[in-house]
């Protein structure tokens, strides 16, 4: 029987919350929740100038997949807008 797919949660930034906090929570990696999330947040984008992923706001709602990390060599592309 095949594996179901994993699905993402969706995480409402919380006061005091870092991207590596949330990640060790939900068993994946702060550069996953980072690239999940650069097109609602640009400033998680590391391709961006204003690459910031420090600098996280309470209420931002974050998309993550729980105990999935991401291949930081192996990206995918981002899906044209």
């Amino acid at each position: 029987m095949p594996r179901p797919m994993k699905r993402f949660t969706q995480y409402t930034v919380r006061p005091g919350d870092t991207l590596t906090s949330i990640a060790r929570q939900f068993g994946t990696t702060a550069r996953s929740i980072a690239f999940w999330n650069r097109i609602t947040y640009p400033s998680l984008d590391p391709d961006s100038p204003d690459y910031a992923p420090d600098s996280i706001k309470a209420g931002w709602s974050l998309l993550l997949v729980p105990d999935i990390e991401l291949d930081p060599e192996d990206l995918p592309e981002p899906s044209p807008s």
